[in-house]
């Protein structure tokens, strides 16, 4: 009988009150979702939209991923209980993508980013099911969507992460990549041969394969006075001065040893600071 509760003439006629009492007996014999269903409905219908979120989130529990129930329920209570709220905000999100919904989850997730932007694990793992899903402008636009919320100058790193994640599943995004070069700006600021570097990598040409500007940029950004780099021959050594053209770079036992930027990039690898040769080489000075 219940799974043809909504064919019913009481839910037909909008015999609301008949309807909420009809799904409580049922209710009272076990649970259904038909049931819960139509007891929802009823007690929105009258108007006591209140006594139907509980309503709402047993249904929930049967299947987590009603996306459209979950959403209903993240507006329902958005005042109330916030951080249910965004619970089942993400709950719909992750339904929509599961149910192939995609044009549903980019008005969501904005809603999401703006009472709720601290759960990178959570857009992680959004953003793994849509790439699974090879949806990956909408995984861009997601992340850009995102970026909003991140876009601080004083602590570029994680908008320089997003942004090349951005950049990953779209090379061709000339604003993001035009973006990422400023964030680089910012964070190198105090580098002492930035431009340099930056035209070497022909990160600002946008002919050339972002990809590739990005692994170049980052490799050879990290030399700089006072960084360490090693050599296959004369070991590790530490960089003490540079121009445009060359490098200095002290090694034991060749001190000041000068050479052209692009002999050093081709022949030296940076080693950071924490490096067990480096301390090691600290503690010997």
């Amino acid at each position: 009988f219940s799974e043809k509760f909504n064919h019913c003439p009481f839910v037909m006629h909008h015999k609301w009150a008949v309807v909420e009492l009809l799904a409580e007996k049922i209710l009272e014999y076990g649970e259904s979702s038909v049931a819960l269903r139509a007891l929802a409905l009823s007690l929105e219908r009258l108007g006591r939209n209140k006594e139907a979120i509980p309503v709402l989130e047993a249904l929930l529990k049967i299947d987590r991923f009603d996306a459209d129930l979950a959403k209903k329920l993240a507006f329902a209570i958005i005042d109330e209980d916030p951080e249910k709220s965004i619970h089942y905000m993400k709950l719909a999100i992750e339904g929509f993508i599961k149910n192939r919904k995609y044009d549903e989850v980019a008005s969501l997730w904005s809603k999401l980013v703006t009472v709720s932007w601290e759960d990178i694990a959570f857009f992680e793992r959004v953003e793994r099911f849509l790439v699974e899903a090879k949806q990956y402008d909408l995984v861009a636009n997601l992340i850009k969507i995102l970026l909003q919320k991140y876009r601080d100058e004083q602590n570029p790193d994680l908008s320089i992460s997003l942004l090349k994640k951005v950049l990953k599943y779209r090379p061709e995004d000339n604003h993001a990549r035009r973006d990422l070069v400023n964030l680089y700006r910012v964070k190198y600021a105090n580098h002492s041969q930035f431009e340099q570097f930056l035209k070497l990598s022909h990160l600002g040409n946008y002919k050339y394969p972002v990809k590739y500007a990005i692994q170049d940029f980052e490799k050879n950004i990290v030399f700089d006075i006072g960084n360490y780099a090693y050599h296959s021959t004369w070991k590790l050594g530490k960089i003490t001065d540079m121009n445009s053209e060359h490098i200095t770079i002290s090694f034991s036992g060749k001190p000041d040893h000068r050479m052209s930027i692009q002999m050093a990039l081709q022949s030296l690898t940076p080693i950071p600071k924490d490096h067990l040769y480096v301390l090691q080489h600290i503690e010997m000075v």
